[in-house]
């Protein structure tokens, strides 16, 4: 029996919170910008992406990727979930971590580098 350097994680942040979300109509925004909007019928996780399927107001089917968050804050009196990807969150709001992060030149970033992305729900 040999040991593999693959780490198999069962549980990933956020399924648990998609599922609950199925079926539910979804703003999904970033920096106030509503990058999503429709019902959501279906996700899957593929390494390390979520991806939504969604069916917009006018019947027709979208998907959006989201990678798997650093954390999640959920509010259920509000309907909203959010999922950060701030740097601050990635390194523990780590003074000396954080000054090296921001040395490191980022190339092309995605809309959500340094961002929470915020999830309305009805």
């Amino acid at each position: 029996m040999s040991l593999s350097n693959t780490a198999i994680i069962e549980f990933f942040p956020g399924e648990e919170i998609l599922a609950d979300l199925l079926q539910q109509n979804l703003v999904i925004k970033v920096s106030g910008k509503i990058i999503r909007q429709g019902r959501l019928i279906f996700f899957k996780r593929v390494h390390y992406v979520y991806q939504l399927t969604f069916i917009k107001p006018k019947g027709n089917r979208e998907t959006l990727e989201l990678p798997l968050p650093f954390t999640i804050e959920t509010y259920p009196q509000e309907k909203l979930v959010y999922f950060d990807y701030r740097n601050k969150t990635l390194t523990h709001n780590n003074p000396e971590l954080n000054m090296k992060l921001s040395r490191v030149k980022i190339i092309d970033p995605t809309v959500f580098y340094n961002k929470i992305v915020e999830i309305e729900y009805n």
